[in-house]
This record gives structure tokens, C-alpha cells and sequence, in this order.
């Protein structure tokens, strides 16, 4: 296939942050990277834009900007990115998580760039009423317009596609399911070890 520029965002990445997207995104860079130029796209919390060779692939950790909506609800932005994502000349842009700024920012940045737009929603739980209400207004008005901006938006598993019924047909006929892969070499056990009996 041709060789392509692909720009991935997340709201935090590895190993400053450490969890189930950040380790995704950082797999699929590695993987991406092999035949395609890629450029990691992530919030930071260091003071200046940085950019960093990870591998084959590069990575600006960008400094964000915390916003407080509310007691102990913060909206992080990050507005360097709109000049990164112009500078990379980018083929597409596949964001990491939704309802976060880096996404939001290149669902814009697509719209007004008509540079193609991904989207994988990995999924999480808000604990309280006051968040899920926060939810629901930003689902109306932000989160549907970058849903609409997705070309195809890809849900780890069948419970995160089904969270996207509300938003009608339009929304979930663009939804793919991928479930996440599992690297065997990162969990074996070593040689007569109690976990290898397990196994």
C-alpha cells in the first residue's frame, strides 16, 4: 500500500501516563510505523512542547492547559496542537478516547483541513450523577459534531459500540468493532514459575 503520514492523538501516553489506551496507541504507533510515518500526538504535563523519537515513530507531548468546570472536574486543552497538526502535513488523523480536547481538536482540525478523521473509543465509567449530566450536554453538542466528522469510529468491544445508540443510526452504522489484542510475549511467564503452572 502507499505510504502514508498518520497522525495519532491521545490525551495522555506512555510511559508518563500509564494505562490500557496509552499502551494501545503506543502498540499501534510501533505496528503503524513499520511501512507508514507516524506522529504521536499526546497532552503532557511537562511546561514546554516536547518531541521525542520513540522507535520508528515520533512523539510531541504537549502541555496542557487545565480548565475547572467544576469541584474536582478539569477540561484539559491543549492549544499548540492545531499548529503541530498543520506543520505534520498529515494524510489522517485517528483519535484515541472521546469527550477529550485532542480528539475534539482533530475533529476541527479535519473539518477545516478535509484531512480524514478516525476515532477509537476505548470507554470509561463516570462515577457521579454531576459528571454523567456534564456528559450528556457535551454528547449534544461537541461530541455529536465529532462524531458526525468521523469517517469510522472503532469501539474496542460491544458494551463501548452500544453506548453510541443514542445517537441513531447515522452515528452507529459508521461503528466497526475491534476487540483490543493481547501481546502473549508481554505476559508469559518465565521458565518454572508459579504463574507458568497457572497457564
Amino acid at each position: 500500500s502507499d505510504f502514508v503520514r498518520i497522525g495519532l492523538t491521545t490525551h495522555t501516553f506512555w510511559p508518563e501516563f500509564i494505562g490500557g489506551r496509552e499502551l494501545h496507541v503506543k502498540n499501534l504507533a510501533s505496528c503503524l510505523s513499520k511501512k507508514h510515518e507516524v506522529i504521536v500526538f499526546a497532552g503532557s504535563r511537562t511546561r514546554f512542547l516536547e518531541r521525542e523519537k520513540m522507535g520508528d515513530f515520533i512523539v510531541y507531548r504537549i502541555p496542557m492547559v487545565s480548565i475547572k468546570c467544576s469541584n474536582g472536574l478539569y477540561y484539559r486543552i491543549a492549544p499548540k496542537i492545531f499548529g503541530l497538526f498543520k506543520e505534520a502535513g498529515l494524510d489522517i488523523i485517528h483519535s484515541h478516547e472521546f469527550r477529550h480536547f485532542t480528539t475534539d481538536a482533530a475533529a476541527i482540525y479535519s473539518r477545516l483541513s478535509g484531512t480524514p478523521f478516525l476515532l477509537t473509543y476505548h470507554g470509561y465509567y463516570l462515577p457521579s450523577l454531576h459528571l454523567r449530566i456534564l456528559r450528556r450536554i457535551y454528547d449534544k453538542t461537541m461530541g455529536l459534531f465529532v462524531l458526525k466528522q468521523a469517517k469510522k469510529i472503532i469501539c474496542v468491544s460491544q458494551t463501548q459500540a452500544d453506548d453510541f445508540r443514542v445517537f441513531g443510526r447515522n452515528i452507529t452504522k459508521k461503528i466497526e468493532t475491534i476487540p483490543n489484542g493481547i501481546d502473549l510475549g508481554s505476559i508469559r511467564p518465565e521458565p518454572n514459575s508459579e504463574e507458568r503452572t497457572v497457564f
